[in-house]
């Protein structure tokens, strides 16, 4: 028997917990679908890959994200104006 080379990822109940696809991410931290698989590979926003190469995000992962790139926007917008 083969090990699986990636989980088993099933629809969640909770549509929150639900995992997000490449275009989607894109949508909520407003990049392109490119710029997010750039940071998948270089490990800036994990994501696990299924058999046919498709990249799922856990929503917590890129809200954090999104929380972590905003504070550093506005620090460095605070910065620009000393």
């Amino acid at each position: 028997m083969q090990k699986p080379t990636t989980p088993n990822i099933t629809p969640a109940a909770d549509p929150d917990l639900a995992p997000l696809l490449t275009g989607q991410v894109a949508r909520i931290l407003d990049i392109s679908p490119e710029s997010v698989r750039l940071w998948e590979r270089s490990g800036r926003l994990p994501a696990l890959k299924t058999e046919k190469g498709v990249r799922l995000f856990d929503r917590r992962d890129v809200e954090a994200f999104k929380r972590e790139r905003e504070a550093r926007r506005a620090e460095h917008r605070a910065r620009a104006k000393r």
